[in-house]
């Protein structure tokens, strides 16, 4: 029931301002410049794949039909092709293939498999009305969007820094907050923020 997220900010509404803290290669002389093309036949990735063409998890290279002999990542020295390969690193990366020089083929895998981190700035600037202001960040594919959740209901989505919202409440939605998480000691109703990247990943709950 609860959703993945770095940042779980309970927000006792009576308080003032809170921070929470959010989380063998073969060297081959024989290599000519030519245009490579856009298509990439007879490979196979296999990976878990996320949102706007990312994965979000190690991605096995596999080619196939004995049309590439060597290959190289990210414009490296050239490998000899004896079986599938693992990429692993969080980034964009070229790989290029070829069985002759003079045919280069490519193709871009793009790997994001950290989650974004962010801190939760919530202040009071009015009478029930709170401001929440997240700094989120992400290393390799960005950030996409915070959704802001009271109650776990979706409050407030905004998809450009700086990421905040401005929530306005009444007293019963205070006094029934209020009871539920200081009385009842249901905890995951007070705020709760998801910052997701453009992979589509998003932070683990902290234990």
């Amino acid at each position: 029931m609860k959703r993945k997220c770095l940042a779980v900010g309970i927000i006792l509404l009576f308080l003032g301002t809170s921070i929470i803290p959010i989380v063998g290669s073969v060297s081959i002389e024989k290599e000519q410049s030519v245009m490579p093309k856009s298509c990439f036949d007879g490979i196979i990735l296999n990976g878990t794949m996320g949102e706007n063409g990312w994965y979000i998890s190690d991605v096995t290279v596999t080619f196939v039909g004995g049309n590439y002999t060597y290959f190289r990542i990210d414009g490296g020295n050239w490998i000899v092709y004896t079986g599938p390969f693992v990429i692993s690193t969080d980034g964009i990366h070229l790989i290029e293939a070829t069985y002759d020089f003079e045919h280069i083929y490519n193709i871009t895998i793009k790997i994001d498999r950290t989650p974004p981190i962010c801190n939760l700035i919530a202040k009071r600037v009015g009478f029930f009305k709170w401001q929440f202001f997240v700094n989120a960040s992400d290393e390799t594919s960005g950030i996409n969007r915070v959704e802001f959740y009271i109650d776990c209901r979706l409050i407030g989505v905004d998809t450009r820094l700086p990421y905040e919202i401005i929530w306005s409440y009444n007293f019963m939605t205070w006094l029934r907050l209020f009871i539920l998480i200081n009385l009842m000691g249901q905890w995951w109703c007070g705020l709760e923020v998801i910052a997701i990247d453009n992979a589509g990943n998003t932070p683990i709950n902290p234990s």
